[in-house]
């Protein structure tokens, strides 16, 4: 299996990065696409990154759902680690290699989290020994804290291609604006027709390369009917296109991430990783309380923006004033009226 990694890396590295051409899909502007996810990376800042010479793109492609799904609750947020989220993977496994499959990395995050990109940044080459500190780890779980969700299409099988029904469901996830992690056989020998990946026989193919889907337009000129639209962390240029007939052919698995909606009553520890997850953290809780409501302190801005949890600039006395300052600091963003703290009803992503 590390070998295996490891060559393909080493292809990635030799044939994507080879003759690329830059320009874009054909027919690529907005409105070409009948859904169409860049405006929203666009928005909360999220442009693509580059896995440089390391076998690592199933680590970028979930770091970027991550990110888009915390975002999407949050209307924003800080660049998220990739090589955090490769430590937590190994941890959660007990080894030290670059790279996983999707369900390796999402156990990771699920144990660890994922930490902002600043607090543990992208190396050219792989360390096994690195590690995060104490700080990065305390910020991680603060994103673990939010509630995501990982959500199964196509489970890993380097063997079939996807179904009609899987096919389908991803365009329908696309079409709720969340975009979908994918895995594929890829080309031994990456060639590209009007930034279109060219589709090549079985035995032109290898176990893999990971991208993550952003948009489809369906297309009956199109081989199978239609074009994906994909972010690929080993091409320093705008999105790329794949046909349905190559996804359907060679896609080995498929998940996308969301976040819970529902109200799930936090206690004070819980509350204490939310408040804490922002770059410049430098929050006023009560270590010694109980208390959620110990916890909702008037805030300052942050470095990156964003506002420590609070409810006014002026202190709050007794748990009835913070009770009400929250009803109607709740009342104001439209947020659920509860008597208990709530993911819905308390600001700590303003």
């Amino acid at each position: 299996m590390l070998i295996r990694l490891a060559v393909a890396g080493l292809l990635l590295s030799q044939n994507l990065l080879a003759g690329a051409p830059q320009d874009s899909c054909p027919d690529s502007d907005l409105a070409a696409f009948t859904v169409d996810l860049r405006p929203a990376f666009k928005k909360w800042a999220l442009d693509p990154r580059l896995q440089g010479k390391r076998g690592t793109c199933s680590v970028f492609t979930m770091t970027g759902a991550l990110e888009y799904a915390v975002s999407s609750k949050c209307g924003g947020g800080p660049r998220l680690s990739v090589e955090f989220l490769n430590w937590a993977s190994n941890q959660a496994l007990g080894q030290m290699r670059d790279g996983g499959f999707f369900s390796d990395l999402w156990r990771g995050f699920a144990i660890y989290g994922i930490c902002p990109e600043l607090d543990m940044p992208y190396r050219d080459e792989f360390d096994p020994a690195l590690a995060p500190g104490e700080e990065s780890k305390e910020h991680a779980r603060g994103v673990h804290a939010t509630d995501l969700r990982l959500h199964w299409i196509k489970r890993w099988n380097p063997n079939t291609g996807l179904t009609g029904k899987q096919a389908a469901a991803i365009k329908r996830t696309l079409g709720r604006q969340w975009p979908v992690c994918a895995g594929f056989r890829w080309p031994k020998n990456v060639q590209w027709e009007n930034n279109t990946l060219v589709m090549p026989p079985p035995e032109g193919v290898f176990d893999g390369h990971s991208v993550l889907l952003v948009g489809y337009r369906d297309d009956p000129e199109q081989p199978g009917g239609g074009l994906f639209l994909f972010r690929d962390s080993n091409h320093n240029g705008p999105e790329r296109c794949m046909t349905y007939e190559y996804a359907c052919a060679y896609m080995n698995d498929a998940v996308w991430i969301d976040y819970e909606t529902r109200q799930r009553t936090l206690n004070a520890s819980a509350i204490r990783r939310q408040c804490r997850w922002r770059e410049g953290m430098s929050r006023r809780v009560d270590a010694k309380s109980d208390s959620p409501m110990s916890l909702l302190r008037p805030g300052k801005p942050c470095q990156a923006g964003y506002f420590l949890v609070g409810l006014s600039n002026r202190p709050v006395t007794n748990l009835t004033t913070r009770v009400k300052a929250m009803l109607r600091f709740s009342s104001k963003r439209g947020w659920p009226r509860s008597g208990a703290i709530s993911t819905m009803s308390l600001p700590w992503c303003m």
